[in-house]
């Protein structure tokens, strides 16, 4: 039997998405509360973009966010933030971590590893999206 982890919770009014992995990180597992359906999607597959910025654009907010998730998109963002499509769901992302005082420094001492400080790209985006 495998063992699920929760990496993420997000909550509109009446809906809520919950984000598991797999113990061995091959895939993830999205559970949609209004029509009570599971999608998996391979981890090779899975883009931040496409699914949590989506969600935040959506109208969700973050219910729950495991530290090991926030450091995963410190780093994903870090690699890849000027190809994303969802700014405004990043930028609520950012928000949510500025407003839960999570930094790169929390991160690095939670975790014994180098954390890029992403909030650079957070007013770098607030510029283009003012233009």
């Amino acid at each position: 039997m495998e063992d699920y982890r929760l990496t993420a919770v997000y909550k509109k009014e009446d809906a809520i998405i919950s984000l598991y992995e797999d113990d061995d990180h091959d895939f993830i597992y999205i559970s949609d509360s209004r029509d009570r359906t599971w999608m998996k999607v391979p981890e090779w597959d899975y883009d931040i973009d496409e699914y949590d910025f989506m969600y935040l654009e959506d109208g969700y907010d973050i219910f729950y966010m495991s530290m090991e998730t926030h450091t995963d998109f410190w780093n994903l963002i870090n690699l890849y933030y000027d190809e994303y499509d969802h700014i405004n769901g990043m930028q609520k992302y950012f928000d949510y971590c500025i407003e839960n005082q999570i930094t790169c420094d929390l991160l690095e001492t939670l975790f014994h590893e180098e954390i890029p400080d992403i909030y650079e790209y957070k007013y770098s985006n607030e510029e283009v999206m003012q233009r």
